[in-house]
């Protein structure tokens, strides 16, 4: 079986390639000092599941999650909705380069659907700083 860090890892790779420079891609969660636009890509372990008669365990299906988030410091004369046109630049971005496309995992790979797209919403616990973020689902199956 594929560890659950070796399951993201050709996912993140693909997105950072396609970002290159223009966002920083993190795992989980941001550090403490993020980069003022980034991507949080994380996952769930999956439903296990069987689609064959000696019911094995032959399909795994996780769910990804992509954040998009866009900060600027609230004096910068940045607006929300310049804010909101960031994250759904990196999100259709995101979007573009992972529904329909094949990771290399396990013994086989189907291709990773895009099932769930947010909208832009302010986050207001972060002082002196515009915040806006939002959340695509994909959904991504193989066999371990």
């Amino acid at each position: 079986m594929t560890p659950l860090a070796d399951e993201l890892t050709p996912i993140r790779q693909r997105l950072e390639a396609v970002f290159g420079a223009a966002r920083k891609v993190y795992t989980d969660s941001a550090p403490d000092n993020p980069a003022a636009e980034y991507l949080i890509l994380s996952s769930t372990i999956g439903v296990s599941s069987s689609s064959n008669l000696a019911d094995g365990i032959d399909r795994r299906s996780p769910v990804l999650f992509v954040t998009s988030v866009a900060s600027a410091p609230a004096s910068a004369g940045v607006t929300e909705s310049n804010l909101a046109d960031s994250v759904r630049w990196a999100l259709r971005k995101a979007a573009d380069a992972l529904a329909g496309w094949r990771p290399t995992v396990g013994r086989a790979t189907f291709a990773v659907e895009h099932v769930v797209s947010d909208r832009p919403i302010r986050d207001r616990d972060v002082p002196g700083l515009l915040v806006m973020a939002a959340t695509d689902q994909f959904l991504f199956q193989y066999q371990p």
